[in-house]
């Protein structure tokens, strides 16, 4: 969104284990809650400093940065308009009910990627956090059948993502035709998610799924993708 608008940032990169100390320190406000009740406390979250302010503006929660920042900076368009506030609210819903189906797929090649601290940290505090470890949600590599199963699940999630698209034409990938909106921004987050640090067989199965619509998709938005951290 900020590239597609054309917004001037900084990005700071901090470690896991250094999110909810940062965010205290800015003045983030928590997403939602521990298993345990206590806050929880999620990136993105944003400073926007203005001409004439002591302090900064600080936002958590990727939708109300989206909202603060289309209101902000409505050019070149609106990508969350106010007559699809409820329909792309929905949307998303759907999305991230989709990414969840994914996660024993994805989430494996992306635990591997972080640097071992990371990593340790998203394994040691993930129950603490929602509920359920990723070893509890990730098929052993070895076992066939589970394997088969979860690639199974993994396709059909697709699958029904391109069908829900497909009301807007067979083969489509825009959320609302012809426009840019917040919801297709996450959308198109994840499949580039999945090209640069998902194996190389799984981005090579999803390409080819639904048509080639998903590598369509990431073509569409080639201009304002960010460049992959190392």
């Amino acid at each position: 969104l900020l590239n597609y608008k054309n917004i001037q940032y900084t990005n700071v990169f901090m470690g896991y284990p250094e999110v909810e100390e940062v965010a205290k320190k800015v003045g983030a406000q928590p997403t939602s809650k521990k298993v345990d009740g206590s806050p929880y406390y999620t990136i993105p979250f944003v400073t926007i400093e203005h001409l004439g302010s002591s302090k900064p503006i600080v936002l958590s929660d990727s939708p109300a940065i989206a909202l603060y920042l289309d209101n902000l900076y409505p050019e070149p368009s609106r990508a969350i308009d106010p007559d699809t506030l409820v329909f792309q609210a929905t949307f998303r819903e759907f999305l991230t009910e989709t990414w969840r189906k994914l996660a024993p797929i994805t989430m494996r090649d992306f635990i591997a990627a972080l640097p071992e601290n990371d990593r340790q940290w998203v394994l040691d505090t993930r129950k603490q956090f929602v509920g359920i470890r990723f070893e509890d949600i990730l098929p052993p590599l070895d076992n066939v059948e589970e394997m088969t199963k979860t690639w199974a699940i993994f396709d059909d999630a697709f699958n029904a993502l391109a069908k829900r698209l497909d009301a807007g034409g067979e083969g489509n990938y825009q959320v609302v035709k012809g426009k840019v909106t917040y919801s297709e921004i996450e959308m198109v987050s994840f499949i580039w998610f999945l090209y640069y640090y998902s194996e190389k067989s799984c981005w090579e199965r999803v390409k080819r799924m639904n048509g080639g619509r998903w590598e369509k998709l990431l073509d569409a938005y080639s201009e304002w993708l960010p460049k992959p951290v190392a």
